[in-house]
């Protein structure tokens, strides 16, 4: 969608809420003492977020992808391998860290044949994988932009049926622990370039009782 889009709509959304303080003001007494109690404060944090809404996109700076670097976790499959694509189309240095860096996700990565996109392994869950990533971040003598923690597992374990609780912490160990682990190591890089962190997480961790 283009700037355009966004003004067009915030006028007509401008537009409406001046047609509404009209008919507002030009109404009963009921309605007079309607806004005198609620209505205010209602069209006031109304009429704010449409204002902010409109500096935003009034002010709103193009992201420039040159000589910026991206590192996601999980490119194996799914999101982070779809992500890792798309980055590196629009402009940006891809840190692609995989599980396993010689098969499946990572080999099909590798055809993009291109020395903006370079496959890493990382398993989140390991220390040595982490540093070695942000070595190899350090010596391309880029700025880590941004870092999206993508890896996640999802075993199935209730609680009442489980034996043991090894899946649990497999499943804590990635999605959890990982996370901590790859973003503490990241930040002081994303202060660097004041970048940005981006977790990506799953509808499962709404549930209690299984994971």
């Amino acid at each position: 969608m283009s700037v355009l889009y966004y003004y067009r709509k915030t006028i007509i959304r401008f537009i409406a809420s001046f047609v509404l303080i009209l008919l507002i003001v030009h109404s009963s007494n009921l309605f007079d003492i309607i806004l005198s109690h609620v209505g205010k404060f209602i069209l006031i944090v109304y009429l704010s977020w449409q204002f902010t809404f409109f500096l935003r996109y009034l002010f709103k700076s193009e992201i420039k992808p040159e000589n910026r670097a991206v590192l996601i976790s999980g490119c194996d499959s799914g999101f982070g391998f779809e992500l890792a694509q798309r980055l590196h189309k629009i402009g940006f240095h891809v840190f692609a860290g995989c599980l396993f860096p010689n098969n499946g996700g990572a080999e099909e990565l590798k055809k993009l044949t291109s020395n903006r996109l370079k496959i890493v392994k990382l398993d989140v869950t390991l220390e040595t994988d982490i540093h070695d990533v942000i070595n190899t971040i350090k010596s391309s003598k880029l700025k880590l932009w941004a870092l999206v923690n993508n890896a996640g597992i999802s075993e199935g374990a209730f609680i009442e049926e489980s034996k043991n609780i090894d899946k649990w912490h497999k499943v804590f160990n990635v999605n959890l622990f990982g996370t901590v682990l790859l973003t503490k190591q990241c930040l002081p890089l994303i202060r660097h370039s004041a970048g940005r962190i981006i977790n990506v997480t799953s509808v499962l961790g709404l549930s209690s009782l299984y994971i």
